[in-house]
């Protein structure tokens, strides 16, 4: 019985690992091909889903087919509300694409509810520079800090910049260049 259920999610395992060959690979029309192809398969679990929603809308969104990243990204968030991946995309698409900075603030926001990095870079960014929120060099510091201590890279420039320049936290380049080490 347990080998007829890993038969029966093999193909869908086997499709994710396509289309992430494909997406390292910088083959993003592929991508697309893949989780189109999981997505009309009916017994995809609804995890699963919101998994190929997200991820066909990243790949959409960079073959700069902008709408049908929304449209993707929001049937993921459709699914799952809270999926942290497809909020911090959207806030980048409402950032970038809208210049709606409030908005971008807002999806940011609630992926940085559940922790996730690169949404606390982001929304630190806003903060640094007050857009779309008030400019607040602590909680831009806070944020940034939160996403080094999860070891995400993209923070430790901006963080070391912030003890380099005393801006938000005390002066400290011995931790600075820590960071930019």
């Amino acid at each position: 019985m347990l080998l007829c259920l890993l038969a029966l999610c093999a193909p869908s395992w086997a499709s994710f690992d396509q289309a992430q060959r494909a997406a390292a690979n910088g083959n993003y029309r592929e991508v697309v091909i893949v989780l189109t192809a999981m997505l009309e398969d009916e017994a995809l679990e609804p995890d699963q889903k919101v998994i190929s929603y997200a991820n066909r809308g990243l790949a959409y969104s960079l073959l700069n087919a902008y709408a049908l990243a929304r449209r993707d990204l929001q049937a993921a968030l459709s699914l799952n509300p809270d999926h942290p991946l497809s909020l911090n995309h959207m806030g980048l698409l409402a950032e970038q694409l809208d210049k709606d900075y409030v908005l971008a603030a807002s999806f940011y926001q609630q992926a940085v509810e559940q922790r996730f990095a690169a949404s606390q870079v982001n929304l630190a960014r806003l903060y640094r520079i007050g857009r779309g929120v008030p400019k607040n060099a602590q909680r831009s510091f806070d944020l940034y800090r939160q996403a080094a201590d999860a070891d995400y890279h993209m923070a430790f420039a901006p963080l070391g910049r912030i003890y380099t320049s005393g801006e938000g936290a005390p002066q400290n380049l011995e931790r600075a260049f820590e960071l930019f080490q």
